[in-house]
């Protein structure tokens, strides 16, 4: 039973179809228009013998505009004028359309990458904490600076990273990622990795000795 066009439907599937393109939506139904309109006529009889949009075909893309042109003044001062573009002229009207979204987006991305900024942090910063006494023997040990800040950035970069590999897997058919977003990704995991690590590292490096060898915790 349909909820956008009424009724009981039965159909009878003649084949599966696999996309070669990854931005190509598996999940669409195909249906014969004349068994459409057909109910519809019998269904809702004022929805019936429209369309909303044709697709058509040319052998010359270089002659688009023209093969546009010809077909609206087809329909030019008629009760159903048409609006022939391509489908990049249609996908950039739409994105421009979208603009306002696009941009609440952008801004999201970056307060979301402020909130994993804070998570990663508060969580190094509490793991330093709990292992003030380690870092302290390590210290004692001839442990520098540096190879206790390679220590916590390698584990805070673990954490960045991992949320990073796991986010463009593409959990949605219709998107598909650029290498390039991809590789900043990347990158603004690294750098949201190193910072996080750089309170923790201040709170090793300034704890003496002797204070982290009698800290419990």
């Amino acid at each position: 039973e349909g909820d956008v066009y009424p009724g009981q439907w039965a159909f009878v599937v003649r084949g599966i179809y696999r996309p070669r393109d990854q931005t190509a939506d598996p999940t669409i139904m195909m249906v014969q228009y004349k068994y459409v309109d057909e109910r519809l006529r019998q269904e809702a009889p004022q929805r019936a013998g429209n369309i909303g949009w044709y697709i058509v075909r040319i052998a010359n893309p270089d002659e688009s505009a023209a093969v546009s042109e010809t077909i609206d003044k087809l329909f030019e001062n008629s009760s159903a004028e048409t609006k022939t573009e391509t489908e990049r002229a249609f996908q950039q009207n739409f994105l421009s359309s979208a603009s306002a979204v696009i941009t609440a987006m952008n801004l999201m991305s970056f307060v979301i990458i402020g909130i994993i900024l804070l998570v990663v942090g508060n969580t190094m910063i509490m793991s330093a904490r709990e292992r003030t006494h380690e870092f302290a023997v390590l210290k004692a040990l001839g442990f520098s600076g540096g190879q206790l800040f390679l220590l916590l950035a390698g584990e805070s970069l673990i954490l960045s990273l991992m949320g990073s590999a796991a986010g463009p897997k593409g959990w949605f058919p219709i998107f598909y990622i650029k290498p390039e977003t991809i590789m900043i990704g990347c990158v603004a995991s690294l750098v949201v990795g190193l910072v996080a690590a750089i309170v923790p590292l201040r709170r090793v490096l300034t704890t003496r000795i002797v204070d982290g060898l009698r800290h419990v915790g």
